[in-house]
């Protein structure tokens, strides 16, 4: 008995629409080509690039200031009100990255970057699925 063959992979165009092709559709076939880049995903006042290496997500940028890390640790009580004042001023005095004012302030150590990170990863992509409607464009890159 021979095995089942394998799902034919779906040859996807650079750029659709998520009315047309939904967010988890898409993923899946990524995920299944284990391809690589940058997936970047667009709705009227949201803007948001996740890049994927084999199919994984492993950054997500979102031009929402609700999902900025210091507001995840601060909804998640990890960080008080003062410590969020002394990150963004950080960030904006010395035009830096959110995890690197946090180590540098010692708000939190490397693994719990780490895992905040991965958590506000999880959150940023997650929240796309909700999205009925939306553009979404690719753009390859290398392994």
């Amino acid at each position: 008995m021979n095995p089942p063959a394998a799902p034919a992979l779906l040859s996807l165009p650079a750029a659709g629409s998520l009315a047309d092709l939904p967010l988890a559709g898409l993923v899946l076939s990524l995920e299944r080509q284990r391809w690589c880049g940058a997936l970047h995903l667009e709705r009227p006042g949201v803007s948001k690039r996740i890049v994927m290496v084999d199919g994984a997500p492993i950054i997500a940028e979102s031009n929402l200031a609700s999902e900025s890390l210091g507001v995840l640790l601060l909804d998640q009580e990890r960080i008080s009100r003062a410590d969020h004042a002394r990150l963004s001023q950080r960030v904006q005095e010395d035009s830096c990255k959110e995890g690197a004012a946090l180590l540098d302030l010692r708000l939190l150590d490397p693994k719990e970057l780490f895992l905040a990170l991965k958590e506000q990863l999880r959150r940023r992509v997650l929240e796309c699925f909700a999205w009925s409607s939306g553009e979404w464009r690719l753009q390859p890159g290398e392994r």
